[in-house]
């Protein structure tokens, strides 16, 4: 069930949102990050601190106090399922600046198929409360940070380090607007609110990375492709770019505009 209608309004899309009642598994969370965040002096820290917090959550949670704990900042557990894997803060160069392009990104896993609809998935931005979630087979969008749109057919969002090393700027590919955006989960939370067309990440990145927007947009339609070969199952610790994610629908139409990106890398 589609559950996001966009909506024009000027140069921005907005979405008028089908809401459900949160789990309050995640509210809770919430209160928990914040608190977090706002007693953490030295923010280069900050992530570790989060990834304890959510660990002692969790640790004695009546659920889910037998599922391993893997995340970014611990690795001290076996990759092993059932599993919460989460990365504590997403985006951190840009959550020091003080940017809002920052998230975290966590699934709790029974299995490691992109499919499976027991999983859940979680990606919150906790500098301005926006969220999506996959729970209970279905999704729930709170205040979704909207892209601005250009006048052309179709936008995609890229790493700012990617956008400035391969000198994307000067590509000029007809219909199509890049727009240098921080944090992968950010970016494919970007897609899964259809705020743009197709992702692509030149460079390689972890299972924490891009665990919970990868299995929410497959369960929507989107295909996950490393290296140009479909990705079924999250079996990985390091997954090599390019990675792209994109709509099975528009595959077509969307793999040339992809290929004249990754084109131009090649050449720089």
């Amino acid at each position: 069930m589609r559950m996001l209608e966009r909506v024009k309004l000027g140069h921005i899309f907005l979405y008028k949102i089908r809401m459900h009642k949160l789990d309050p598994l995640f509210d809770t969370l919430k209160d928990i990050i914040g608190t977090c965040i706002d007693q953490t002096k030295d923010i280069a820290c900050a992530d570790v601190r989060v990834s304890n917090v959510i660990k002692d959550f969790f640790a004695t949670h009546p659920v889910y106090q037998t599922f391993a704990f893997f995340s970014e900042e611990d690795q001290s557990q076996a990759f092993t399922l059932p599993m919460i894997l989460l990365d504590p803060i997403d985006g951190t160069k840009e959550f020091i600046k003080g940017s809002d392009e920052c998230v975290v990104s966590m699934s709790i896993l029974y299995s490691l198929d992109l499919h499976d609809q027991r999983n859940m998935h979680w990606i919150y931005n906790f500098r301005n409360q926006d969220e999506v979630l996959y729970n209970n087979r279905s999704f729930t969008v709170q205040h979704i940070t909207s892209v601005p749109m250009q006048q052309t057919k179709y936008q995609t969002v890229i790493s700012r380090t990617e956008y400035k090393k391969y000198e994307l700027a000067r590509l000029d590919i007809p219909k199509l607007y890049m727009q240098p955006i921080g944090s992968i989960a950010y970016k494919l939370a970007a897609l899964a609110t259809q705020a743009c067309d197709f992702v692509i990440s030149i460079h390689n990145k972890h299972v924490w990375d891009i665990a919970a927007g990868s299995m929410m947009l497959s369960l929507q339609g989107y295909v996950f492709l490393e290296k140009h070969n479909p990705i079924q199952s999250l079996e990985q610790r390091l997954y090599h770019g390019p990675l792209i994610w994109l709509p099975k629908d528009k595959q077509d139409e969307l793999m040339p505009l992809i290929h004249a990106i990754l084109q131009n890398v090649d050449s720089v």
